[in-house]
């Protein structure tokens, strides 16, 4: 009797995992197949509760990274029980309003791609605060898309938070070199690229101009934090620049992409030493 149990369990417990027929965001190996991190990675539209009672999980439990999890039938088929067809319009709506309970994050837009095979970046060490920091998110945007959730964004970025609600700042003669760096996509820049702020025109930026732009309209806190970096370290760039007159050469770049580091602010970043900077895009950032 004991034999025929274990028996039956044994038969039974497969179809509780191996993930069954959608292997979309897995490893995709068969019998063997687990989710991968991008599975999980997004958020659900609406909330994860709703989304709970809409695609309920059998007995596995929750998909989890690494697991191989029955995903719910409800993610993608009609069908209650294999097998169980793929029905293209319900994988869409799941993908669309429930994406990180069904373990569909990787097939949303915004994380459907991947990482360059040879980033410039770590992108196993970025912070989720550094997908929404200035003076990263443009390279963020390049060399990690997939972690970041920046697949959609092509490179193409606003910097800072508020671009949008701003819209008339996009032809403020005074603060075009302000706009070429961190509202680049909102003031339709992108084309022919930012353009980086030089020690001449810092003295005009945006010291009393710039913040109330931002803040008039932008209540959060993390604007006018943004926007008073941006202040600073462009004057600060302005004075770096004619230290570094003197310099007639400097080592060369030991980055690929120093110009697009340059227009999303590392030059004159506080996140980096001196010797961070020297090192990496030294001709760029005509450091000695």
């Amino acid at each position: 009797m004991i034999f025929l149990y274990s028996f039956i369990v044994a038969l039974v417990a497969p179809q509780i995992g191996a993930i069954v027929e959608d292997f979309s965001c897995t490893t995709n190996t068969g019998a063997t197949s687990k989710y991968k991190a991008g599975a999980f990675v997004c958020s659900n539209v609406i909330s994860d509760a709703a989304c709970k009672a809409l695609y309920p999980v059998g007995g596995g439990g929750d998909l989890t990274v690494g697991g191989d999890q029955e995903r719910p039938f409800k993610c993608f088929s009609s069908a209650t029980a294999a097998p169980a067809p793929i029905d293209a319009d319900l994988k869409k709506v799941a993908i669309m309003y429930c994406p990180k309970t069904c373990g569909y994050c990787c097939e949303t837009s915004a994380y459907s791609c991947e990482n360059p095979p040879l980033p410039s970046v770590n992108c196993s060490t970025i912070k989720p605060i550094q997908c929404t920091d200035p003076a990263w998110k443009a390279i963020i945007a390049m060399e990690c898309p997939a972690t970041c959730g920046l697949c959609s964004a092509d490179s193409c970025v606003d910097a800072i938070e508020g671009c949008a609600n701003n819209i008339e700042i996009c032809n403020a003669v005074k603060l075009q070199d302000f706009v070429n760096a961190n509202c680049r996509k909102t003031c339709k820049r992108c084309t022919s690229g930012p353009t980086a702020t030089t020690s001449t025109a810092a003295p005009a930026a945006p010291t009393t101009t710039v913040a109330p732009a931002v803040v008039t309209t932008t209540a959060a806190p993390a604007a006018v934090t943004t926007t008073a970096a941006v202040t600073t370290t462009t004057v600060a760039a302005a004075a770096a620049t004619t230290t570094a007159a003197a310099c007639t050469s400097y080592i060369p770049d030991g980055r690929t992409r120093c110009g697009e580091y340059a227009r999303s602010g590392f030059c004159t970043s506080n996140q980096y030493t001196t010797a961070e900077k020297r090192a990496a895009c030294a001709t760029t950032c005509k450091i000695c």
